[in-house]
């Protein structure tokens, strides 16, 4: 079920980053373009961090909250979807001008913003209005909790970031939390009860064969409910449907998303050599693009074993060495204790798109999340080089 719910958003957003290449490559330009450009920015930064937040699910590591404000998730997941939803459906957005933040993991928010919107884009073939409100809710109660953690109604999907699923209390008084409301609602063809008490389980779809994972909804569910939320369904065949997600009010202490910085200015390299190993083509010529660029010298390995014949032919001139740490013949980790055996204070940085906290041993080595970008890279060997010397 995670497979292919995971698989239904990440094609959402391959389709926007697609369909907006090929727009550019039609011919758009200038404004256009940028905007187009800006889009596809966003649902790769988003399906990345989608990739982070299943690779965190599968090392069963706790949601990351923060106070999130839910008009900005609303705003961007729009700008993913407008282009590529028929044109024929309406936008109607809607906030609370004193919305409170939600406490909410960022990427799993952007889950339930699209899949409702998709689902909704889905109901209405023909056109129609899709309707989206974000308003506080400082009056509701969450439904009744059932013996073995069950919302009465409602199907329990897994909980393995949180074991207890129920809303939060506040500590003072352990009075029930203030939620945010986030309605989705549109005019398409609507459903009869039968369909409606299904329509949370997952791989119930009323969709043809291949227009639908029967995942979408499923999702939603499950993503409010490891936040302390839920979710209710109001629909009358012929007349809509309208969904609406309760979710946890954040407080301002709360750690809070980071605003995008500016471009970053490094210091550019003076022709120090970084050796690159990588058993993926298209990041080391990523890697050899970006630095080269920046003035370094780049060498370049395959897996661990070359990385470590590399180095060794090379070792009196490799100031910097990244290292994926998962590559065959020989792992990033053991192509690190053979480096060091050779040079005990060479600069090594680890990749991986799995966030490590024990891949550098003696703590000498530094840390790359993976998907990045050439500025990252660029940094984290500026970092590496300008790093006091160590010694074996």
């Amino acid at each position: 079920m995670l497979a292919g719910g995971i698989a239904h958003d990440f094609i959402n957003l391959l389709t926007v980053v697609l369909g907006n290449l090929e727009l550019i490559r039609a011919g758009a330009t200038g404004d256009e373009a940028e905007g187009l450009l800006a889009a596809t920015d966003r649902a790769a930064q988003q399906a990345a961090n989608l990739t982070r937040q299943m690779l965190g699910f599968a090392r069963r590591q706790p949601l990351r909250t923060a106070a999130l404000d839910l008009s900005v998730a609303v705003r961007d997941a729009l700008g993913l979807l407008r282009r590529t939803i028929d044109p024929r459906v309406v936008f109607r957005v809607t906030t609370d001008p004193g919305l409170w933040p939600v406490a909410a993991d960022p990427v799993q928010l952007q889950q339930i913003v699209m899949n409702l919107c998709l689902n909704a884009r889905d109901a209405m073939p023909e056109g129609g209005t899709l309707s989206v409100e974000a308003a506080n809710a400082p009056d509701v109660r969450p439904p009744e909790v059932a013996a073995g953690g069950r919302t009465s109604g409602a199907l329990a999907l897994s909980r393995t970031n949180a074991p207890d699923v129920r809303p939060p209390e506040v500590a003072a008084g352990g009075s029930p939390a203030a939620f945010v409301r986030l309605s989705v609602s549109d005019t398409g063809v609507g459903m009869t009860d039968e369909v409606k008490a299904k329509v949370f389980e997952p791989f119930f779809t009323t969709k043809d064969v291949g227009q639908g994972t029967g995942l979408g909804l499923a999702v939603v569910y499950g993503v409010a409910r490891a936040h302390g939320g839920w979710v209710e369904c109001a629909s009358t065949p012929g007349a809509g449907s309208r969904f609406d997600v309760y979710l946890p009010r954040g407080v301002t202490s709360d750690e809070t998303t980071p605003a995008p910085v500016g471009e970053l200015q490094l210091p550019r390299g003076r022709g120090e050599t970084v050796l690159v190993a990588d058993d993926e083509p298209m990041v080391r010529s990523l890697a050899r693009g970006a630095l080269q660029r920046q003035g370094y010298r780049v060498l370049e390995a395959a897996d661990g074993a070359e990385a470590v014949e590399v180095f060794r032919r090379e070792a009196e001139r490799v100031a910097v060495v990244v290292l994926d740490v998962s590559m065959p013949n020989m792992s990033g980790r053991q192509a690190y204790d053979a480096i060091r055996v050779l040079a005990p204070a060479v600069r090594v940085i680890f990749a991986s798109g799995h966030q490590l906290t024990d891949v550098a041993g003696d703590g000498d080595a530094s840390f790359l999340h993976k998907p990045y970008t050439p500025r990252d890279l660029a940094a984290a060997v500026r970092a590496a080089i300008d790093s006091p010397a160590r010694h074996g």
